[in-house]
């Protein structure tokens, strides 16, 4: 699951650009990161606040903007932060006139729909199931004559009549392939700057509205046969019922990645602003969050923030680790919200305690 990384950051309001770009690291082993080669350097956490005074007397308002914002990548951060009124998919990343391809709910990030093999798959079952009922049915005409004879013989002679049951049954499966048919090719998502878009139904979910994101990957086997892993997207709405993302969507994987990219910021804002103001972040039944411990719900038992060695994901799991490195709490990362929101929470709170 991605991982959020703080960033401190000088937007330009002339022409759209970020000429400083640095990433917040706690030591140099937080300096190799994939994006690197995107941003201008690195800031020290502990120098961050003087640093950000530096680059306002460099960068002065109204021309300039100062800020800091947690993502995944400096990528997401870019495309969360600027306006609309610039494109920033130039080959440098840096901005390069009008921006094109927005609605009114900010720029389209990823637009996927049902993958082909899906559809097929559905097609193909209706097809067969509908062929093998008309067939049957062929066979039994000459002795029924009629639905109502057939179904008579079947209700005064249910061992005569048995064999005959597949008829319907072949029919309701036909019916059932053909509404998922039917389903799948109108499906659609479409991720946007400030939410997400969903068809048929033509609903939009603002990412404010998202209490919680859950992710799953799923490593299959069949006859001892590893087969490719199962990616899995659910989103709580506020006040409505979950989202779910199944597996069968084009390009997954860039669906689930942009999705957590946009929407476990603006989670982890949300929680860090809940501790700012003296209550606690919860995440879901099993796991509440304080200023000072991290509660484990399901097993009654508040943990120190101190005695926490690592909260992480590790091959499906989401595991917290004492300091001593023994764990104290793991479960499968499907069944935990908002994994990556939780260790980078726990991490911040850690250092600010150091």
């Amino acid at each position: 699951m991605p991982k959020l990384h703080e960033y401190l950051f000088v937007f330009s309001e002339m022409d759209g650009s970020f000429p400083e770009r640095l990433r917040v690291v706690k030591d140099a082993n937080d300096t190799d990161l994939p994006d690197s080669d995107e941003l201008t350097g690195t800031v020290d956490k502990n120098d961050i606040d003087a640093r950000r005074t530096e680059l306002a007397r460099q960068y002065p308002a109204p021309e300039f903007r100062v800020a800091t914002s947690w993502a995944n990548t400096w990528g997401a951060v870019q495309r969360n932060y600027a306006g609309l009124d610039y494109e920033y998919d130039s080959p440098d990343g840096h901005g390069s006139g009008p921006r094109t391809d927005h609605s009114p709910f900010g720029k389209v990030l990823l637009e996927t729909s049902a993958d082909k093999n899906t559809k097929i798959v559905f097609l193909l079952g209706a097809l067969l199931s509908f062929g093998v009922a008309v067939v049957l049915w062929r066979e039994l005409a000459p002795h029924y004559g009629s639905v109502f004879g057939w179904a008579l013989t079947v209700l005064h002679n249910p061992v005569y009549g048995a064999p005959s049951l597949i008829l319907p049954l072949a029919f309701v499966a036909g019916v059932v392939s053909l509404y998922w048919f039917v389903y799948y090719a109108r499906v659609r998502v479409t991720v946007l700057e400030q939410g997400i878009e969903l068809e048929p139904g033509n609903r939009f979910v603002p990412w404010e509205e998202v209490e919680h994101v859950w992710f799953a990957q799923r490593a299959l086997r069949y006859s001892g046969v590893a087969l490719p892993r199962r990616r899995s997207l659910k989103l709580q709405v506020r006040g409505e019922r979950p989202i779910r993302l199944p597996h069968r969507f084009h390009t997954m994987d860039d669906l689930v990645l942009t999705v957590l990219e946009q929407v476990q910021p603006v989670i982890l804002a949300r929680a860090e602003q809940d501790l700012r103001t003296g209550g606690s972040a919860k995440f879901g039944k099993q796991i509440t969050i304080a200023p000072e411990h991290l509660a484990l719900n399901d097993l009654g038992v508040a943990v120190p923030l101190a005695k926490i060695g690592r909260v992480e994901v590790a091959g499906g799991t989401f595991q917290i680790t004492n300091a001593d490195g023994h764990v104290i709490f793991s479960k499968a990362v499907e069944s935990i919200p908002d994994a990556a929101v939780i260790s980078s929470l726990v991490t911040a709170l850690k250092q600010r305690d150091e």
